[in-house]
């Protein structure tokens, strides 16, 4: 399941990534692919643990909170809360629900739905606009 997890966000993030414009400006798409690239760095060292047994509750909650927050970065220069990145954010919330249960899907949808929120707020009043 976890192998299933790495080839499923490579293959969303490689066809995101080329068929879709990710914001206005072009180091908005730089940001995007640097995200990206680091997210799957970590979840190739993650992998890694997760298949040695080396891993704890604190270090599920910190894959969550990372591959929440590197979606939620990424969808904000990539059109903000209209961005199809967060249909992928869904996708990882379901992934985390089916691997490693209700606790860690419910923090991931908790996050993703207050960084959305902040997210269409703080674009809402220009505090930080879209990418």
């Amino acid at each position: 399941m976890l192998a299933l997890r790495c080839v499923a966000d490579a293959l969303a993030a490689l066809l995101l990534l080329r068929c879709y414009p990710t914001g206005r400006v072009a180091s908005a798409a730089l940001v995007v692919k640097l995200l990206f690239a680091a997210h799957v760095l970590f979840a190739a060292w993650a992998y890694g643990r997760y298949r040695r047994g080396a891993f704890t509750e604190r270090f599920i909650a910190g894959d969550v909170l990372a591959s929440t927050g590197v979606m939620l970065l990424a969808a904000h220069y990539a059109e903000g809360v209209y961005s199809p990145i967060l249909y992928l954010l869904l996708v990882e919330i379901a992934g985390f629900v089916i691997i490693f249960g209700p606790r860690a899907g419910r923090l991931a949808a908790l996050v993703a739905g207050g960084g959305v929120v902040v997210q269409a707020a703080a674009d809402a009043l220009g505090l930080w606009p879209v990418g």
